[in-house]
């Protein structure tokens, strides 16, 4: 979970206005659905401001971003398939395609970063 304050930064801190983006990363290469328990976050999605859900499946083989259907008008939940180019092709060149790849494709058991 990232916190995410709606506020004005030289205002008095509002609890009414926090939000959040909901992150669950699996190395499954099977297609996964995430379904965010609503008793889990209660208090934050009753505040009714935008929420958002994301599940990435690096393993997956066919590339693509899925929006996941939401119980409530302000929670957004998509999940992302896969590890390179075609999911993130804000990534361009060889290089960094190599880089993606290798990073995004780690299991937790092996899990640095490579620049």
């Amino acid at each position: 979970m990232v916190p995410i304050y709606l506020g004005k930064r030289e205002d008095r801190f509002d609890p009414a206005k926090l939000s959040a983006l909901l992150m669950k990363v699996k190395n499954s290469t099977n297609p996964n659905s995430y379904h965010v328990l609503k008793k889990d976050y209660e208090p934050l999605f009753r505040l009714g401001n935008p929420i958002i859900t994301i599940l990435v499946d690096l393993a997956v083989s066919k590339p693509g971003i899925v929006p996941v259907e939401s119980f409530a008008s302000n929670v957004f939940a998509f999940t992302v398939r896969g590890a390179g180019d075609a999911t993130y092709n804000c990534f361009t060149g060889e290089r960094m395609n190599q880089i993606l790849s290798m990073n995004l494709s780690h299991t937790t058991s092996n899990a640095s970063i490579v620049l």
